[in-house]
């Protein structure tokens, strides 16, 4: 984990909107503290950035292939190129999508990358009242927190006169695929408020500041690849699985038959086996 100690001439006490519309129109590890909200009510303090010309968030996202988490590496920037890194996770969707293959297809769905909104925060009823945290948001409550923030003209991280943010955590309704936590009624609470009554206190709180970029733990494009090779083979006859993945043109239409659709049984244990064997190598 990384903490960046600041000049206090330096200290940036809130945010950029202007910045901020810019990034939420353009939008698409180690020992962190993280936060997780818990059911009902949650009043959080979500911290400016370290960098006066920065954003307090950073957007990052992760794929879930078969219970592994991995970083997407789309967000970790090449330092030769400076631009973005190849997926493989992501270049694997594409190509199970031109597939054809149903089974597939619901593959590539479950694999896409998940966004999250990276934050310092503190909580206001927690027991250390300098302890920062980084709560990772999901799209839904982001796109709502910039919105108000941007309508009303609400800097809601100035250290000043900056405003509370109220994580309502609920039970959504039940789909087929169980029942998710719904955070629609979170607010931005309207009575404005210092970070905190001592001067002291306010620069522990800053000083504690996570380096966001520092909370990624990006594996190399070799693990990413075999873990996603692995788990479709688990997925499909192996003799079939080069023809269900390989890019195919815009044009080309799959025939499909029924063996060309027959999948194995997903060997759980076995994939498990094999990704702990290549990420140890």
């Amino acid at each position: 984990m990384a903490t960046k100690k600041v000049e206090k001439s330096k200290i940036n006490k809130g945010s950029n909107l202007d910045k901020l519309r810019e990034a939420f129109s353009n939008s698409g590890g180690g020992n962190v503290r993280w936060w997780q909200p818990e059911w009902g009510d949650n009043v959080i303090r979500i911290l400016p950035p370290i960098d006066p010309d920065g954003l307090f968030f950073l957007e990052t996202a992760r794929h879930r292939v078969d219970g592994y988490w991995f970083e997407c590496l789309h967000y970790q920037i090449d330092e030769d190129t400076g631009k973005p890194k190849n997926c493989p996770i992501c270049d694997a969707r594409k190509r199970l999508f031109k597939s054809g293959d149903k089974t597939l297809i619901e593959v590539a769905k479950a694999i896409k990358g998940k966004l999250q909104y990276l934050m310092n925060i503190i909580q206001r009823k927690g027991d250390e009242p300098t302890a920062v945290k980084i709560w990772g948001a999901g799209v839904k409550i982001w796109k709502k927190m910039m919105k108000d923030m941007l309508d009303d003209e609400l800097d809601i991280t100035d250290v000043d006169k900056g405003y509370d943010f109220q994580v309502t955590k609920e039970e959504g309704p039940k789909t087929d695929k169980g029942t998710f936590p719904n955070y629609d009624t979170s607010k931005i609470k309207r009575k404005s408020s210092a970070l905190n009554e001592d001067e002291k206190v306010i620069d522990q709180i800053l000083d504690n500041r996570i380096v966001l970029e520092s909370v990624h733990k990006f594996e190399a494009e070799e693990v990413l690849q075999s873990a996603i090779d692995s788990y479709i083979e688990s997925l499909t006859d192996t003799s079939k699985n080069k023809e269900f993945y390989e890019e195919k043109s815009d044009t080309e239409v799959p025939v499909e038959t029924e063996k060309t659709t027959k999948t194995s049984k997903t060997k759980l244990d076995d994939f498990k086996r094999k990704l702990n064997e290549k990420m140890n190598d």
